[in-house]
């Protein structure tokens, strides 16, 4: 291969990531509607041969998927907030443990006197005023961040539609 062919396809392959990156928003819903489409496809088809019609068996795959979905938050859910109540349990323990083990190793190793103004008890103290103006910071970028949210709930409306579709033809 000469190397003004190389110089080409490395261009032509440059450009099509870009645009790919560029249409990502855009693509995301079809990709993830083709990769579940092919998932489920293989259900429907055998659902077709005991002569149920198309329509039936992806709508059968999709009351299937929504039941698995259904059970696997039925069991998940509950795991994570037993996970989540007994992190809250501990986290007093862990930040006396921190406090009282690694602080003194990281202040020694870096060469700082340990004082009442090292510590996490101390850093949430002193920036206790900022945590207002953080929230306030977070609730601008939240609503800025709208758009990207439309386009989540948007994506959660197409994705099954279009996924019906490519599942029937």
């Amino acid at each position: 291969m000469k190397a003004d062919n190389r110089m080409n396809w490395l261009i032509a392959f440059a450009l099509t990531g870009w645009l790919l990156w560029l249409l990502a928003p855009v693509l995301t819903p079809f990709v993830a509607a083709a990769l579940l489409a092919y998932i489920g496809d293989p259900l429907a088809d055998r659902l077709q041969k005991f002569r149920l019609p198309r329509t039936l068996a992806v709508v059968a795959v999709f009351v299937l998927t929504l039941l698995c979905l259904a059970l696997l938050l039925l069991l998940v859910v509950p795991l994570i907030q037993t996970q989540v109540g007994a992190l809250l349990d501990a986290l007093p323990g862990i930040i006396a443990q921190v406090e009282e083990v690694w602080l003194p190793k990281v202040s020694d190793f870096i060469g700082v006197e340990p004082g009442d103004d090292i510590g996490i008890a101390a850093f949430l103290d002193r920036y206790r005023d900022m945590a207002g103006s953080w929230g306030a910071k977070i609730l601008l970028s939240l609503s800025r961040s709208s758009g990207a949210l439309a386009a989540a709930v948007f994506s959660l409306f197409l994705v099954p539609i279009l996924t019906f579709y490519l599942l029937r033809d």
